[in-house]
């Protein structure tokens, strides 16, 4: 009998974050996290070095809460804020964009390609 042996993921999952302008920003993304029962406490990362040596004061967010913020930020211009991400704990910040697909890591560029070619292809059936 063997024993099952859990396979380590090849890369860890990335950590998004935002970087909110203002105070107004700033309490929303607190009550939004807060609701989701993240606290400050374990969210909140004051000085984060960027890729440039910046320091960013931001907020650590789920990778589910990314679509949600990025609709708020689309549909309230009230909301200030940028997202960040690193690929692992010890990485620095990288802005993402979302701009023509700049900013996003690797392995969403290459979804969003795939999701065009198949969409392209069921437009010429």
């Amino acid at each position: 009998m063997s024993a099952k042996v859990a396979r380590q993921p090849k890369h860890p999952p990335s950590q998004w974050f935002v970087e909110c302008s203002d105070p107004f920003t700033n309490e929303s993304v607190a009550a939004f996290l807060a609701e989701r029962g993240i606290s400050e406490a374990e969210a909140k990362h004051p000085a984060l070095l960027d890729h440039t040596g910046h320091p960013r004061d931001v907020w650590e967010i789920p990778s589910y809460c990314v679509s949600i913020l990025r609709r708020a930020k689309r549909d309230n211009s009230q909301f200030q804020f940028r997202f960040f991400v690193r690929h692992h704990r010890d990485a620095a910040l990288y802005a993402a964009d979302f701009i023509e697909g700049r900013g996003l890591p690797q392995q969403v560029r290459h979804m969003q390609h795939a999701l065009r070619k198949l969409q392209s292809q069921k437009q010429r059936s």
